[in-house]
């Protein structure tokens, strides 16, 4: 939508995205525990992929590069919706750059750890800062999680932050 108009159109990810195609057989998922393995494989940024993926992606078995596109595809699109991104190539600098930064990745923990203590779960929660997307706009979301803290600096595990944090 676009100043209240749907638009309708199709999308390539090669021609929009600047991303390679992919077999559909190249992104499918496995158990579990191998999916999440290949997530933190993903976020945690290594490049080395585990050994339930294939590299390069043979015609039937899955691989971390086809993955990583997809992903990439993915979070680019949302950040382009979202008015976070300029285009969808940007999109894709930008997810990029949350990988490369360690933002991914202490995102998903933030929300980790709020949906722990939702469930009554005793963790350490961080608190996302609303900046208005700048943040993860420069690949640096870690930078709008920041501790809860007590006036003396240490952390009290309250699940809110002081008035100087806020």
């Amino acid at each position: 939508m676009q100043d209240g108009e749907i638009k309708k159109g199709s999308i390539h990810p090669t021609t929009d995205f600047g991303l390679p195609t992919h077999e559909l057989s190249s992104v499918r998922g496995a158990t579990s525990d191998l999916n999440a393995l290949t997530f933190h494989t993903l976020i945690d940024n290594t490049g080395q992929p585990p050994a339930h993926l294939s590299s390069p992606a043979g015609p039937d078995s899955p691989s971390l590069a086809a993955i990583a596109d997809y992903v990439l595809l993915n979070a680019a699109a949302l950040l382009y919706v979202s008015g976070r991104a300029t285009d969808w190539k940007d999109g894709v600098r930008l997810a990029r750059e949350s990988l490369a930064s360690g933002g991914a990745k202490a995102a998903f923990e933030g929300f980790r750890d709020t949906s722990k203590q939702a469930m009554g779960e005793d963790v350490d929660v961080k608190i996302v800062e609303d900046d208005g997307g700048v943040a993860a706009k420069n690949g640096f979301v870690k930078s709008w999680l920041k501790e809860k803290r007590s006036k003396d600096g240490s952390n009290d595990g309250s699940g809110t932050a002081t008035p100087e944090e806020k």
